[in-house]
This record gives structure tokens, C-alpha cells and sequence, in this order.
């Protein structure tokens, strides 16, 4: 189902295996079971918080990324399973063996589909899309004259929850890179479930990025955090640190549906798609659907 993300943050406690069900012991609160194919990231986020062996095993094997933050409450690293289709050796083969049009034309349409997903939220956000569904037109194959640039110079410009997109600045951007890495991680995953490399991407090359492909897979679907993050601006300007009510709104987000091929659908469903559609394209399959989104905004 990968339709829940288990934020453990406000108590200390363990996490264990029991009967092929991940058991949620902690301080001041009943045991919890969560049978482990219901769980689309696990984000442990107390330093009093413990998980055994047998538990990370297990979600490994069922491809379940464990997100573990820091002090801060930030994620500062991410467990990923390293088996994640029968076929891999094969599928990883033809990911490394992909031609430069097939994936200059993947490219192509997962920028478009990024643009086009920024003009919506502006257009709901402001009333305007700045002209971003025409820049959206304008994507050639591999994005050759950087059209995703021109648009995220506008996008930033005008988003009305911040000045400008600067990583490391303790404002609304702790939100975003809080949702992005969250949604890193779902993306990892529907990656390594359709028996592809994460560390072989399209587009994304950085030596220091072992997750290109999630980088590349992410793209079109990061507006879904940047419209919760608006949200949360609109009902409290002046920003605060990341907290449970913060937290709450961003994976909430990223639970909900998205709109691909008239079909609401999971976010983890699309990105499970888009996977999907590249590792056929890889594999010589030609006129495949990537499932990009049509719409982000759809409750």
C-alpha cells in the first residue's frame, strides 16, 4: 500500500520485528504495530530512540528507506536497500546502455512537467503563472537552451513565502529541504523498486550525489512541498522552527493525490511510474508513458 509515513519524533523508545510487523515501543505511549508493507518512509528523528537489526532488515528487503535526522531534526542520512527487482543486473545494464535521445527526450518531458507544476502553484498562489506554461513550451530535448533555469528564476522571484531560494537560510527554506528530502527518499525508492541504479541518472551527474536518478525522478513532483510550505506561510507568516505541526503539514502533503492520465493517484504510485516508464525506454521500449503528472493539485 506505501501509503503512510512514520515520522517517530516525540518520544524516545524502540523499534523492533515482530511476527513480520514493525513493533513501536515508545516512552509514555502503547506499542504500535505497522505491518511493514503499509510504510512508504521511515523517519527516525528522537537521540533517544533505538532500532534493531532485524527491523532495518526488514525494511530493507521490502525497499523501504530510513531517514535518520540529526540534532537539528533534519534527515542527515538515508538507508536504501541495495536489491530492488529480480532482474536488476539486466535493467542495471540497460540504464548504463541508454541512449542520449531517449534520454534527452525523458529529460525533456520531466522538465516540462517541473515547469508547468511551478505555474500552477503560482496561478493558485498569485493569480498569475508569470509566463511559465510558455517556457514550458519551449523545452527542447535535453532542455538544450535551459529553459528549467529561466523558469525557476521567475518561479523564486514570486513565490510569495520567499524572497529568494537561498538553501541554507533559517526561513521557510528548513521546510523545504525537510519535504525535498522526504520526497528524495520516495523517489530513491520507486527507483530501486523498478530495478534501476539510483546512483545513474538522466540528467543529475554530481560525484557526491549516490541518488542521481532520484534527484531526476523528484523534479516535477517538488511543488507539492513548495504549495504545503505556502500553506503554512499563509497561516503563519513570521517563520519558526520545524515542529510537529510544521512536520505534520508536509507529510500530509506528500500523501496526497496526484493527477496522471485523468486517474488520482498516490504520489508514491506516479513516482513508481515514472521509474517504470524509464527503465522501458532504457530497455528499447519506444512510445512509453512516463506517467508525469498532469496536476499536483487535486484534493
Amino acid at each position: 500500500m506505501t501509503d503512510r509515513i512514520i515520522d517517530l519524533s516525540n518520544n524516545g523508545g524502540r523499534v523492533r520485528l515482530e511476527n513480520s510487523l514493525l513493533m513501536i515501543e515508545l516512552i509514555d505511549s502503547d506499542p504500535v504495530t505497522v505491518p511493514i508493507e503499509d510504510i512508504a518512509v521511515l523517519i527516525l528523528d528522537n537521540q533517544q530512540l533505538t532500532i534493531t537489526q532485524p527491523a532495518l532488515g526488514a525494511l530493507g528487503e521490502a525497499g523501504i528507506p530510513v531517514l535518520v535526522s540529526e540534532r537539528k531534526h533534519l534527515p542527515s542520512s538515508i538507508l536504501f536497500p541495495i536489491v530492488g527487482n529480480h532482474k536488476q543486473t539486466e535493467y542495471f545494464q540497460n540504464q548504463i546502455n541508454a541512449t542520449e535521445p531517449v534520454k534527452k527526450r525523458s529529460w525533456q518531458e520531466i522538465v516540462q512537467a517541473k515547469i508547468l507544476s511551478q505555474a500552477e502553484l503560482l496561478a493558485l498562489a498569485t493569480g498569475s503563472d508569470y509566463g511559465l506554461v510558455e517556457i514550458a513550451k519551449s523545452v527542447r530535448s535535453g532542455d538544450s537552451t535551459n529553459r528549467e533555469s529561466l523558469a525557476a528564476q521567475r518561479y523564486w522571484a514570486n513565490i510569495p513565502f520567499l524572497e529568494r531560494r537561498q538553501r541554507e537560510n533559517e526561513d521557510f527554506n528548513v521546510y523545504l529541504n525537510y519535504g525535498y528530502t522526504i520526497l528524495h527518499a520516495m523517489a530513491g525508492r520507486a527507483v530501486c523498486a523498478a530495478g534501476l541504479h539510483p546512483s545513474i541518472g538522466i540528467q543529475h551527474h554530481h560525484r557526491n550525489n549516490p541518488f542521481c536518478l532520484a534527484s531526476d525522478v523528484m523534479e516535477p513532483f517538488r511543488a507539492v512541498v513548495d504549495r504545503a510550505v505556502w500553506k503554512l506561510w499563509t497561516k503563519q507568516p513570521k517563520f519558526v522552527d520545524l515542529n510537529t505541526v510544521s512536520k505534520t503539514s508536509l507529510l500530509s502533503a506528500l500523501l496526497g493525490k496526484v493527477l496522471v492520465d485523468g486517474e488520482r493517484i498516490s504520489l508514491f504510485k506516479a513516482l513508481a511510474g515514472v521509474c517504470v516508464g524509464l527503465r522501458k525506454r532504457f530497455c528499447g521500449q519506444k512510445n512509453v508513458s512516463l506517467m508525469l503528472p498532469e496536476g499536483l493539485f487535486v484534493d
